[in-house]
């Protein structure tokens, strides 16, 4: 698990870097240094997100344990806040951290040392408590673990870099599910002679609670996560055969969620495989041209046998002639 996967996934999240901007050669002290990582430390990569979300299933009123590991990818120590903080969504699906130190998800977890010194290119683990209260509305509450590090200081610049990780509770309960596919997307295995076309479907989870998908593209089964969180995103991918000669293809995308609700998404495109075309018109040019050559040369033959008769038919022709003549020249000579 990289830092920069992490950081991607923090980046969609509310990563942020808060700066007081004076001369820009003593910001980039500051601003060099990478920011510390926090991560789960005990899911997979089957898990959402390929493991890089906490998770955690819990009933109203529970209390639960966790564990992270913050890893320091610079050369110095740094000094990490922990906090956790709700997660608000816009209506384009967009994710933002929450500045409200008490709202859902920021109150319900404690760290058990909330400011801890990270040692220069170490992984860090460190633990943390979480109490869903009794009043808890069943379904996935999203929030964020945020990592804090700084105050770093550059000459008169402060640099504090933020990096925040998705932290998922699920509350058991009734709940509706619901969601939708996009971006269905399509990659050839070669542009000049494909055999193979590689799609990819995401599911948009757009209800309050998690399910299990089944994803299948023209029937056969699509792999990725085994679970989609609430407000999340999973791609799926297939590989499906193509015809050597190509042609019309069309995608059919069926998603259910936990066996029952379901979404259909379709795309068509045409296959045109090049090489073959091009071999085709090799061999087509080829053969044309050996037919054209024969027929040129069958037309010369016969013309040249045509032009051989009538030499002959004229050399044939004048032979009486000739001896009609020489008889003429005898008989004058006696």
């Amino acid at each position: 698990m990289t830092s920069r996967r992490v950081a991607r996934t923090a980046a969609a999240l509310a990563a942020a870097v808060v700066a007081v901007c004076l001369p820009t050669a003593a910001f980039a002290d500051g601003a060099d240094t990478p920011a510390v990582d926090v991560v789960p430390a005990t899911t997979h990569v089957t898990d959402p997100n390929g493991g890089l979300w906490f998770v955690h299933q819990l009933a109203a009123g529970a209390h639960g344990h966790g564990s992270a590991v913050l890893i320091n990818p610079a050369s110095v120590p740094q000094v990490v806040h922990l906090y956790a903080r709700a997660v608000d969504f816009a209506s384009s699906g967009a994710a933002s951290v929450s500045n409200d130190t008490s709202a859902g998800i920021a109150s319900w977890v404690q760290f058990a040392t909330p400011t801890v010194t990270v040692p220069p290119s170490t992984r860090l683990p460190v633990s943390y408590d979480v109490t869903v209260p009794v009043d808890a509305d069943p379904g996935d509450h999203t929030g964020a673990i945020v990592a804090e590090s700084g105050p770093l200081h550059a000459g008169q610049v402060t640099v504090i870099k933020r990096i925040a990780t998705r932290f998922y509770v699920t509350v058991p309960g009734p709940v509706v599910v619901a969601f939708h596919l996009d971006h269905l997307r399509h990659t050839l295995s070669s542009p000049l002679w494909p055999h193979s076309v590689g799609t990819t479907v995401t599911v948009v989870n757009t209800g309050t609670i998690r399910f299990t998908p089944r994803v299948t593209v023209n029937g056969q089964v699509a792999s990725g996560s085994t679970l989609v969180l609430a407000h999340s995103i999973e791609p799926y991918t297939v590989k499906l055969h193509v015809p050597w000669y190509g042609g019309h293809v069309r995608l059919r995308v069926v998603a259910t969620a936990d066996g029952g609700h379901q979404q259909v998404l379709t795309k068509s495109f045409w296959v045109i495989p090049w090489l073959l075309l091009a071999i085709a018109l090799i061999v087509i040019g080829a053969f044309v041209h050996a037919f054209t050559f024969a027929a040129r040369r069958w037309r010369r033959r016969r013309a040249e046998d045509r032009a051989l008769r009538e030499r002959l038919a004229q050399l044939e022709a004048a032979v009486p002639a000739q001896r009609e003549q020489a008889d003429d020249q005898s008989r004058v000579s006696r």
